[in-house]
């Protein structure tokens, strides 16, 4: 079970700028089907695993570039992702799924069982769906 920042705002901002030493890291789990996501974003890379739990995974990487490292920051604050909160209620479950973005050592997660309001549920899966499609577009010109 994953653990939520602190009730309110998460408090951790996301940096004006992207240096060297700051990583973005998204991963998805499902429970049944044992499918996963699991992608790092760093300064001038980013690795990338998708498995569906049924195909062999598909592992790969890409240079990261100044441009994309900006419109990745650019997203997440256009979706508040440093502001998302949490109800503080942790809900557990066995048949379902989680979502985590973490940024810095900041995570937030998103799920079937994440207690998130209904806008900070949606700015998250915005947030998420840009950047696990951002790395599958890439994946997929490979």
């Amino acid at each position: 079970m994953h653990l939520f920042s602190e009730s309110g705002s998460s408090g951790a901002q996301l940096p004006a700028t992207w240096d060297k030493n700051f990583m973005i890291t998204l991963s998805h789990r499902r429970s049944m089907s044992g499918g996963h996501v699991q992608v790092s974003f760093g300064y001038d890379s980013c690795h990338y695993e998708f498995f569906s739990g049924r195909e062999a995974p598909v592992k790969g990487s890409f240079a990261m570039t100044a441009s994309q490292r900006s419109a990745i920051l650019k997203k997440l604050r256009a979706c508040q992702l440093d502001q998302i909160k949490s109800d503080g209620v942790l809900v557990p479950g066995r048949d379902g799924w989680t979502s985590t973005i973490c940024y810095g050592p900041h995570c937030v997660e998103g799920g079937s069982f994440s207690g998130l309001n209904a806008q900070d549920r949606n700015n998250f899966h915005e947030a998420y769906q840009y950047l696990e499609n951002l790395v599958r577009k890439k994946a997929n010109k490979k």
